[in-house]
């Protein structure tokens, strides 16, 4: 299997099982957002979301912003994990749930959270020091190619350690049996090259000024959503052998 058709294969899995995954993950996706939506109310005064949040005219944020911003990690991290274990067996295959509200083993549920932890720390800890490396080329370059070269490197080895680390988290290869089971990495910055282009939509869209707070956590909520899939979607993709 080349770069190409690990790409293709990922694409594929993601739009092939579009409604079975928005069947059976959609409405915990949507529980969840308004779970966090409430919270910010009772917590912010704002219908919004951690990644709306914004300061009032005085610059000033709200008081409980660090208890609104840890209540916040916990619902993303266990709405992360509940969709994605019930969204991963999908796609390695599984008869999808007749439920709208599927529920995943308990033991599923902690691996999978479990699993995200681990790859978001590895993955900031990775950032940094490829975002510290690149900087040491800044100088070395035209300023302007610097300007665009940094962030968007940054942002492909950002989603780039994300897929192949959470397949190695979430979906583990055994080398000894075979060792043509690997990772299609050029597959996987093609799978990050267009998280990219969707990361880019969300900015985009949560900071357009026609958006309100609400309206911006809405969108950054449909398309996490697609992101998530996305990456799925990789990780689930068996790496064959060309014949």
């Amino acid at each position: 299997m080349t770069g190409w058709q690990f790409f293709r294969a990922s694409i594929g899995a993601f739009v092939g099982q579009f409604r079975a995954l928005l069947k059976a993950t959609g409405l915990w996706w949507v529980l969840t957002t308004l779970l966090a939506l409430v919270v910010s109310y009772v917590l912010t005064d704002t219908w919004g979301s951690a990644a709306t949040l914004r300061p009032d005219e005085e610059g000033q944020y709200p008081d409980l912003l660090a208890t609104f911003l840890m209540v916040s990690l916990v619902i993303n991290l266990v709405s992360i994990g509940l969709v994605a274990a019930v969204a991963l067996p999908i796609l390695n295959g599984a008869t999808p749930p007749r439920s709208v509200l599927p529920f995943p083993s308990r033991t599923d549920l902690v691996q999978t959270i479990w699993a995200f932890v681990l790859t978001g720390l590895l993955v900031a800890i990775g950032t940094t020091v490829v975002s510290a490396l690149l900087g040491q080329l800044l100088p070395r370059v035209p300023l302007g190619v610097g300007f665009v070269l940094l962030p968007v490197a940054t942002a492909i080895s950002f989603w780039v350690l994300w897929l192949l680390l959470l397949r190695v988290f979430l979906q583990p290869v055994d080398f000894s049996v075979d060792p043509e089971k690997r990772v299609g990495v050029f597959g996987a910055v093609l799978v990050a090259i267009l998280m990219c282009a969707i990361s880019l939509a969300l900015f985009l869209g949560a900071t357009a000024a026609v958006f309100s707070t609400l309206s911006e956590a809405i969108v950054t909520s449909i398309l996490g959503w697609i992101l998530l899939m996305l990456a799925l979607s990789t990780v689930a993709v068996r790496v064959t052998r060309d014949e």
